[in-house]
């Protein structure tokens, strides 16, 4: 019987907006395999959200939070990401509910606890069950969470809004989208906010984006005037936005480290003046409306547990868009894009 256990996770102050990321190693010493039924939160004890179980791993073998065996001397990690989304602590969490080596662990990372210093603290349990041989592990994680570095006291929702929530096998992407195109933009690539995250359909290796479920990308180009954005170009102003190609799906594999999808099919809108997301429907009408299909998105910082960059360039067609105002610029244009953000996995 493997009983029940507890540990405790204490991580670093952490400032709102931001990631801090801490594995556990929970060791099988014994000479006969164990199998874990279920990795999960146990009740609401994390109903703020503040705590993910970002991956799971036997012997640095990406696994899931569901069925898992660990072989004789294996060891399961399970990578746990903090990130604090208010500062108001969890219910029933305060200075007495901590034990005294907790205590020690905190103002080790230089948290004045009963000080006036704005902060909350957060918890959360983690329950292992085990059927071979039956038992739990029980991780009990604190955090403490400080203002962001702007002041922040809330996080914004997932990706600035995004409908996605690490679940099941749905893993979400959030972060910034970074395009260059060359023929068209002076200066550095263009860097934006992503509108909302993107759900990754992960299950074993496999990964999937159904692009229907693509956010938009709203990237506004203002002014034509020396060192602008539209430099020497006969408009002042116009709006791309970067969707999914409806009823498409990107398909490749997740490593536990490196992203490859296959299949990528991007919609691309141009219109003259600038748009909000409000703007953005399903008939909206634009100057521009063409499709760039089959790309290769691939990594290009590897996944550490919390965040990942990947991207893809391409070169388009002689006569991209169809039109000739804008094919004037677009023709055989170099594309480079970046994705930069948080992978949250179920």
């Amino acid at each position: 019987m493997i009983g029940v256990s507890w540990h405790t996770v204490v991580f670093p102050t952490t400032r709102i907006t931001e990631v801090t990321t801490k594995t556990i190693q929970l060791a099988n010493d014994s000479d006969t395999a164990m199998h874990v039924i279920g990795i999960n939160f146990y009740g609401d004890s994390n109903s703020g959200g503040n705590f993910v179980i970002s991956s799971v791993k036997v012997n640095a073998a990406p696994a899931s939070t569901g069925s898992v065996t660990i072989p004789p001397k294996g060891v399961l990690e399970i990578a746990i990401s903090y990130a604090p989304s208010n500062l108001t602590s969890s219910a029933g969490a305060n200075e007495a509910t901590l034990s005294g080596s907790e205590v020690s662990a905190l103002q080790a990372y230089g948290v004045a606890l009963g000080g006036e210093a704005k902060r909350a603290i957060h918890e959360a349990l983690i329950v292992v069950a085990y059927d071979k041989p039956a038992g739990y592990a029980n991780i009990k994680v604190v955090g403490v969470a400080v203002p962001g570095p702007n002041g922040e006291v809330s996080a914004p929702p997932l990706g600035g809004g995004g409908e996605c929530m690490p679940s099941g096998n749905t893993a979400c992407f959030t972060g910034t989208f970074s395009i260059h195109l060359p023929g068209l933009m002076s200066g550095p690539p263009l860097e934006v906010p992503m509108h909302g995250a993107i759900p990754i359909k992960i299950e074993g290796s496999a990964a999937e984006i159904d692009m229907n479920e693509f956010p938009p990308i709203l990237i506004p180009l203002k002014g034509n005037g020396p060192g602008e954005p539209l430099e020497g170009k006969p408009v002042e102003a116009i709006t791309i936005i970067i969707s999914g190609e409806p009823d498409t799906s990107a398909k490749g594999s997740f490593d536990g480290s490196t992203l490859k999808l296959s299949g990528v099919n991007l919609r691309v809108r141009v219109d003259l003046g600038e748009l909000t997301y409000d703007d953005i429907t399903p008939n909206l009408a634009t100057a521009v409306d063409f499709c760039v299909r089959d790309l290769v998105l691939d990594t290009l910082v590897p996944f550490d547990g919390t965040n990942i960059t990947f991207g893809t360039e391409t070169t388009l067609s002689q006569n991209p868009s169809g039109n000739n105002l804008f094919d004037s610029f677009l023709a055989n244009a170099k594309v480079v894009v970046k994705f930069t953000g948080r992978l949250l996995l179920p």
